[in-house]
């Protein structure tokens, strides 16, 4: 059963469960509206901390064969994201980031070149046509599915490369 859209302040954590399994999304503050984190990469910039990790990250996202995971598949994917990182809808769904647990950092990278694409999954009912669905071109490799290597894609229709 589906919840009711709700109110949340900008920033609030909501997450849900996708095909029965954890996903990730971000309120952007009017009732219903959020931002889902479809995919992500795992910077690790710290050299002590890299190993370990990466290592907790894989353990906690095994392959369906129960072997380790590249890195580069580690969060190809709304449910692996959330998998790698443990985070589960009963303990994040609603609340706030907590900077000793789970937080959003802003390493004031600029991006170059952002993919704009049709979202993923979406019924033709939903407006499945709108290109709400943004990719850094630099990580699209590492998204859960590439337009521009995508069969049958055509640029400046299924997709269109902003740049800066």
């Amino acid at each position: 059963p589906k919840r009711e859209a709700m109110f949340m302040s900008p920033g609030t954590i909501y997450m849900y469960y996708a095909r029965g399994k954890d996903s990730l999304n971000i309120s952007c503050g009017n009732t219903g509206d959020a931002v889902l984190i479809k995919s992500a990469y795992p910077e690790l910039n710290d050299p002590k901390a890299t190993d370990e990790m990466l290592s907790m990250m894989q353990k906690l996202n095994p392959t369906h064969d129960n072997e380790i995971r590249p890195i580069e598949k580690l969060c190809k994917g709304q449910t692996l994201l959330c998998q790698a990182l443990a985070l589960k809808v009963n303990n994040w769904d609603q609340r706030q980031f907590d900077k000793a647990v789970f937080y959003i950092n802003d390493d004031h990278t600029q991006s170059r070149d952002i993919v704009q694409t049709k979202r993923l999954g979406i019924p033709l009912h939903r407006d499945a046509h709108l290109m709400y669905r943004y990719i850094d071109l630099d990580y699209i490799k590492y998204c859960t599915e590439n337009p521009l290597t995508k069969r049958n894609s055509v640029s400046d229709c299924d997709y269109i490369i902003l740049s800066e």
